[in-house]
């Protein structure tokens, strides 16, 4: 069990700054947290070295690179613990797939595949099946098609309940799928560098690929403007704050209520994220709470506010491999 760390109102404030914009400038930090420069950068290396700050990642919209991103979901069944530790390596090898995760309930593992076609998917999925199938109770295989990141609920009355006006009320970073547009190999280095080292400096970057910064810099902000880059954001180890995330997922009887019900749960400070996908359940949404009793209390709101709400299945993550994008992702589009 993650041992819990208090922090103080200041750091709270600092990582609340950081969470969805994790290429910030120190001093803009600063000034907004009441704290001198130095003082921020002190706070922000106690607080990597604690854990708390696990690392700071570019979001990218991977549709706008012509990928799509399958999502699977799989119970197993008649496994023991070599035969779970050998689907675990087979995946944590294939270089398409990344984010899995050993789950609590319902689903026993999830994990998402990154592919230039469908038929790439069925190649991958048949491999897998082949090797695996004996073991497989049930599968879902969803297609993610937007997806709102939502700032951490890190400070008290950090978000309101309004649902009037959620897009503006609320700063948060929008994946959806878009079509392609262009990009050079150049391009792809820049992501590839900054995918998992968002705070990589522009000096840092045009001695990696010999060029200038202004030219790195511009070539950023194109990349941010056309929408493959999403965002940057900060990993932040909330289970050792005393927070657990969970994945929640409604059916509903009617579809009609759904932007009401976006609005509505986008607003729970609780509320980290919201997600459309292609198949599986008719609504996706994560939050963050302390306990399994808040997360009660949560769902038992929100369905009373949406007698729509049929079924309700949630579930959070034990173990994680590969949570972000592979390493050598770019050789997907060579």
């Amino acid at each position: 069990m993650a041992e819990i760390q208090k922090i103080d109102l200041k750091d709270r404030k600092i990582l609340a700054e950081i969470d969805l914009n994790s290429r910030f400038f120190v001093s803009d930090v600063a000034r907004k947290v009441g704290l001198s420069k130095d003082v921020v950068k002190y706070r922000l290396s106690v607080l990597e070295k604690k854990g708390l700050i696990k690392g700071y990642h570019t979001i990218l919209n991977l549709s706008k690179l012509g990928l799509k991103h399958f999502m699977v979901s799989i119970n197993l069944m008649d496994v023991t613990k070599t035969d779970t530790t050998n689907i675990l390596e087979f995946l944590k090898d294939d270089k398409k797939v990344f984010g899995i995760a050993e789950l609590d309930v319902i689903w026993d593992l999830k994990f998402s595949v990154l592919v230039n076609t469908d038929n790439e998917f069925e190649e991958f999925y048949d491999s897998f099946k082949t090797l695996f199938k004996r073991f497989i109770e049930i599968s879902q295989i969803v297609i993610l098609t937007d997806k709102k990141l939502l700032p951490r609920n890190l400070v008290p009355e950090a978000k309101t309940k309004t649902v009037a006006k959620t897009e503006e009320a609320i700063k948060f970073i929008h994946i959806k799928n878009d079509p392609k547009v262009e990009f050079d190999k150049t391009d792809l280095h820049i992501i590839k560098l900054l995918a998992n080292n968002a705070r990589a400096t522009l000096l840092e970057l045009a001695k990696e690929l010999k060029l200038d910064s202004m030219t790195i810099k511009r070539r950023i902000d194109t990349l941010a403007k056309s929408g493959i880059i999403a965002g940057f954001v900060t990993d932040i180890n909330m289970r050792n704050l005393g927070v657990t995330n969970f994945s929640i997922r409604f059916t509903l009887s009617d579809n009609k209520v759904y932007k009401q019900l976006e609005a509505y749960v986008m607003h729970l400070p609780e509320c980290v994220a919201v997600r459309k996908a292609i198949g599986g359940y008719d609504f996706y949404f994560d939050v963050e709470v302390p306990s399994y009793f808040e997360l009660e209390d949560l769902i038992a709101d929100v369905k009373e506010r949406f007698p729509v709400v049929r079924e309700v299945v949630h579930f959070t993550s034990m173990r994680t491999y590969k949570p972000v994008l592979p390493e050598d992702f770019e050789k997907l589009l060579s």
